[in-house]
């Protein structure tokens, strides 16, 4: 395992295994998007849900260069089973052509978010994980209590290791999504790079 888990995080490149945003930008073949891939970026890297409910663009930060930022304003806007759309409110990083095995690494490694939250959620705020494309092959962590103790409007690594995602029916050998993030509440997050590392002693859930 030892052996295996160096050479995980040995490369010093962007590696798709492992790097998902960096500097505000998908890795190749990881895309960014909004309402579960019905809403793609444009030219100017930006997208939105109806009514502006779920708004994605980037933007050049001072300390930290190329961004993206994500802002949630819901409308209350309803699905045809008349509760909230949380589709439209939903970002996602899927890879679009292969899936990832992650499960060597599984007790080892943290999914790790260098993040700025402007606006804290009040409402529930879920960071889900996808195996195979498939909707029934899910785990969620509850991401509210983590963000909320963040300082506001200040740069931040924030690590959540893979075990945090033991619940559901996720297959860690086939992963899909690196990140389905959702709330139905109103919340701003800036984020420059998402990527795996290593776990290290005070890596926790909470």
């Amino acid at each position: 395992m030892a052996t295996t888990f160096a050479t995980f995080f040995a490369s010093a490149n962007s590696n798709p295994t492992i790097d998902y945003i960096v500097n505000g930008s998908a890795v190749t073949p990881w895309e960014l998007a909004l309402n579960y891939g019905q809403e793609k970026l444009d030219d100017n890297g930006e997208a939105k849900t109806t009514r502006g409910s779920l708004v994605l663009r980037p933007e050049t930060n001072e300390e930290r260069g190329e961004v993206v930022r994500l802002i949630w304003k819901p409308k209350g806007i309803k699905n045809e089973w008349g509760t909230i759309d949380k589709n439209i409110l939903t970002a996602t990083i899927t890879n679009t052509m292969q899936m990832v095995d992650l499960s060597s690494v599984v007790s080892n490694a943290a999914l790790t978010f260098d993040i700025k939250v402007n606006k804290a959620p009040k409402e529930l705020v879920e960071l889900t994980l996808e195996s195979e494309w498939d909707w029934q092959q899910r785990a969620s962590f509850p991401l509210k209590s983590v963000l909320k103790k963040i300082p506001a409007k200040e740069w931040v690594t924030l690590p959540i290791p893979l075990t945090c995602f033991s619940g559901g029916t996720l297959n860690f050998a086939k992963i899909t999504s690196i990140m389905q993030l959702t709330t139905t509440g109103k919340m701003d997050v800036e984020i420059s790079n998402i990527r795996l590392t290593a776990t290290s002693e005070s890596s926790s859930c909470g």
